[in-house]
């Protein structure tokens, strides 16, 4: 896994085996929250044709649905990942930042 676009203080994109994910940080009232998910293939080609604004529209409509509140409606709540996949994201993206 590997990061492969990032926004400052607000995301991070994450490439393994084809498949992109897309970390997060959120604040909806008083609650700060990481995200981790994973694109669908919609996402994915919105990426590789439009590039990081794409991730950016993403990032905004996740932050708009509010997926880590209780009880949130968001769509993306059942897109979050597994406890093994965000701990990949984590040490790659950790990894990331020590080589910057």
């Amino acid at each position: 896994m590997r990061v492969i676009d990032h926004e400052p203080q607000s995301w991070f994109l994450l490439e393994a085996d084809g498949e992109f994910y897309l970390d997060g940080r959120y604040s909806n009232s008083f609650v700060d929250y990481s995200f981790p998910m994973r694109l669908d293939a919609e996402e994915r080609e919105a990426y590789e044709r439009d590039g990081h604004g794409a991730v950016q529209r993403l990032y905004e409509c996740v932050q708009y649905t509010a997926p880590g509140v209780a009880a949130s409606r968001s769509p993306y709540v059942g897109r979050k990942v597994e406890p093994a996949v965000s701990e990949q994201m984590h040490r790659a993206i950790m990894a990331w930042k020590s080589m910057g």
